[in-house]
């Protein structure tokens, strides 16, 4: 199972990858801001039409179509951020969602930070409670992060 995100401002857009990667058979996974708890569950998603608008304006899976999935049973979940280094670390908008959910000791999902090439800095702020990125992919392609699996 993957689990994709939709693109906020000016993040990198995999929207077209839904459909093929769900034409090929791949379990896709979105997840679902509850802002109020301030938390993310993860819901599979069938087709297109499985995501709504949900938190701040962003496409998310329809609760009501879209079967809950644990966290614990995603294989790969791509992350969006404002800027990523080599060695995993990534720059979010703030809310704290993903490090929230990468915090549970139950995740094992190896993390696949996305953004562009001009997002990649020498060097990011860093607290104890953040959790690396193990894979980088830009267009320039990917490339792991040194981050032990």
């Amino acid at each position: 199972m993957i689990a994709l995100y939709s693109a906020f401002r000016d993040e990198a857009d995999l929207f077209k990858g839904l459909s093929r990667l769900i034409l090929v058979g791949c379990q896709v996974i979105y997840p679902r801001v509850k802002k109020q708890q301030k938390q993310m569950t993860f819901h599979k998603v069938n087709h297109l039409t499985d995501l709504e608008a949900g938190s701040y304006g962003i496409l998310e899976s329809n609760v009501g179509r879209c079967p809950a999935v644990l966290a614990e049973d995603i294989d790969v979940i791509v992350v969006p951020g404002l800027s990523f280094t080599r060695t995993g670390l990534r720059l979010g908008y703030g809310g704290g969602f993903y490090d929230r959910m990468f915090s549970c000791s139950s995740v094992r999902a190896l993390l696949v930070g996305v953004g562009f090439s001009l997002q990649v800095a020498e060097e990011l702020p860093a607290e104890e409670h953040d959790v690396r990125m193990q894979y980088l992919l830009t267009e320039e392609g990917l490339e792991a992060c040194g981050v032990p699996l």
